[in-house]
């Protein structure tokens, strides 16, 4: 596989024959958005700056669960705490991230899950694509399962998830706790190159 240079996109790259070297990720990280734009998931680097600029573009309407906090400095705090432990993946477009996935190990169950898209980039598959890496990468790092709480009302993240077979294990007054198993062929699935899908 040619390096993929990072924040940029490929213009002419096929994936519906390629089957994969051993210099390739847990997920092929060359992707096409439900638009045909083709786009790169990668897993963050030096990539602070970015990811504070797509969470401040959110609006009061764009958090749920009290996450992403406003105002820059809190959301630098955030997302240094999150960075800097469990697996961090980001789609990006040129030098914007158009969207980003983390997975934080915890002590009392599955690593949570959360992942937010940019507003003008929603709808294009790209949550879907965050999902099916971090849960690739999470399986390769050894880990057993993902879980999340998503709210009632955040329809488009209940089904995203449940097309890539989450479940929904339990339900409060306002959220639903949804959770994947990696005994599923789930995370096999994902891991395997665009052409044998």
């Amino acid at each position: 596989m040619d390096m993929v240079k990072p924040g940029v996109s490929c213009n002419s790259w096929q994936n519906s024959e390629y089957r994969g070297t051993p210099l390739c990720p847990p997920r092929c990280p060359r992707f096409f958005d439900a638009d045909g734009t083709p786009l790169i998931a990668r897993p963050v680097d030096d990539d602070l700056d970015a990811l504070v600029d797509l969470y401040a573009s959110f609006g009061p309407s764009d958090r749920t669960m009290g996450i992403p906090p406003a105002g820059e400095s809190a959301l630098e705090s955030w997302l240094t705490r999150f960075l800097s432990d469990g697996i961090n993946i980001i789609v990006v477009d040129d030098d914007q991230v158009l969207g980003h996935a983390g997975a934080v190990p915890s002590t009392s169950g599955p690593a949570k899950l959360v992942v937010f898209v940019r507003r003008e980039a929603q709808g294009h598959g790209i949550g879907t694509e965050l999902i099916k890496q971090l849960i690739a990468y999470a399986a390769d790092r050894g880990f057993d399962a993902l879980a999340l709480d998503v709210l009632k009302t955040n329809e488009r993240a209940i089904r995203m998830c449940q097309n890539v077979d989450f479940n929904i294990t339990a339900e409060q007054q306002q959220s639903l706790k949804m959770y994947l198993d990696f005994d599923s062929s789930t995370a096999d699935r994902v891991q395997r190159p665009p052409g044998q899908r």
